[in-house]
C-alpha cells in the first residue's frame, strides 16, 4: 500500500510539473506573438510566476548570468 501512495505522489508531481511547463510555454508564445499591451502584461506575469514555480519545483535558478 505504501508503494501505491508513493507512486501517486510521483504522478501528481509529474502532472504538476507538466502543468507549470505548459503555462510557461503559453506565456512565452504569448510574449512572442501578442501585440495587445494588456495581454503582454498578463503573459509577463504568467511567465514570471511559472518561472518561479519551476525554480522552486526543481530547486534551480533560471536567471542568465550577466556578462
Amino acid at each position: 500500500m505504501l508503494k501505491m501512495a508513493k507512486i501517486n505522489r510521483i504522478m501528481e508531481s509529474k502532472e504538476f510539473y507538466d502543468f507549470i511547463v505548459k503555462v510557461h510555454s503559453i506565456a512565452k508564445i504569448g510574449l512572442t506573438y501578442s501585440t495587445d499591451p494588456y495581454a503582454i502584461e498578463n503573459y509577463q506575469e504568467l511567465n514570471e510566476l511559472s518561472k518561479k514555480m519551476l525554480e522552486d519545483f526543481m530547486n534551480v535558478k533560471f536567471d542568465k548570468p550577466s556578462m
